[in-house]
């Protein structure tokens, strides 16, 4: 069995007819006869017969044919892609979605590395909220996206991809910072700063929600749009920010900030590869989407769709940069 009979044979399968199947390979009739025949000794079966209506399949040849189409398909895929470079056309564009965290510094990583090996294509990262970067996917502004959230439409299909940690940190110059380990009433004492109702506040929520199921009350000083607002926030000892790891990892690196420890709070957020799972993706898309599966896993997502099908296949932009922080006092819950 070889790829051309299979190739011949799918095109027979699609048209019903010698003819139209020889027409579109633009291959002789005869040749496709002889192949077809071959194809079906090589797998003892008979894979067709003939109709007043043209040719039809056996039920032989339908279950050839389920097999053989995603194999068609694939190779398909892999021509498109190398013809795309032998041609020099590979100057698009690559647009990428994110949430603020994974964003912050290993989907530019990602991307860096891509462009070393695609260096005539622009690649564009957009940060958005959630909901938005769902709708920009939806309308094809985006192709893949990397959020803290499942989504919410049909259409669109979803990965696990890393369980990010969050983090409580302070600035260098608050009283927190002096301790080594923290305890939760060291936390109480002091006003938290999270992203706003307006931002993706949702990793943040759920696990102050779930401490204020347990007892533990902890008093919003601050709600801020953006990361980059927190950490301005904290700078000036507004208090105790909840955050990525990544989003502060540098200063954290240069003494700026102090990520508290000791205090016991299971900081973690899942997130999530989004594409459309209704359409395929374009060539570099598929590619970009192998690197992030490749990506190293901070930790594993543990909540895995039980009935995801890995074959659906379905500059930085900072968004809000003149974001400021809103003061609320006010009790969480």
């Amino acid at each position: 069995m070889t790829l051309n009979q299979f190739t011949f044979f799918a095109a027979i399968a699609k048209h019903g007819s010698l003819t139209r199947a020889s027409q579109e390979l633009r291959i002789s009739q005869p040749s496709v006869s002889q192949q077809l025949r071959v194809l079906e000794r090589d797998s003892g079966v008979k894979l067709y017969r003939r109709s007043g209506r043209g040719i039809e399949l056996t039920d032989a040849g339908r279950l050839l044919l389920g097999r053989v189409a995603p194999i068609l398909e694939q190779v398909a895929q892999i021509k498109s892609i190398f013809s795309q470079r032998e041609e020099g056309a590979e100057t698009g564009r690559l647009t990428i979605g994110s949430t603020f965290g994974p964003s912050t510094l290993l989907l530019p990583s990602l991307a860096a590395r891509f462009k070393k090996t695609h260096s005539e294509i622009e690649i564009e990262l957009r940060t958005r909220s959630a909901q938005r970067l769902e709708q920009l996917l939806l309308n094809g502004h985006v192709e893949i996206a990397v959020s803290t959230h499942r989504p919410r439409h049909p259409e669109l299909a979803w990965e696990p991809f890393r369980r990010e940690r969050m983090v409580l940190f302070v600035s260098a110059a608050h009283p927190l910072a002096r301790k080594s380990k923290v305890t939760l009433v060291d936390v109480q004492a002091f006003p938290l700063v999270i992203r706003s109702i307006r931002g993706v506040q949702g990793a943040t929520v759920r696990l102050l929600n779930e401490l204020a199921g347990q007892g533990l009350k902890f008093k919003i000083g601050m709600r801020c749009e953006v990361p980059d607002a927190i950490k301005e926030a904290v700078e000036k000892n507004a208090g105790i920010g909840i955050v990525f790891e990544d989003v502060v990892k540098r200063e954290v690196e240069r003494g700026e900030f102090k990520i508290l420890q000791g205090h016991g709070l299971k900081l973690e957020s899942d997130t999530y590869i989004l594409y459309r799972g209704d359409e395929p993706l374009s060539a570099l898309g598929q590619e970009f989407l192998t690197l992030l599966r490749k990506a190293p896993a901070a930790r594993q997502v543990t909540d895995a769709p039980a009935t995801f099908d890995s074959s659906m296949v379905h500059s930085v932009t900072n968004v809000n940069s003149d974001a400021t922080c809103s003061l609320d006092w006010e009790p969480l819950l």
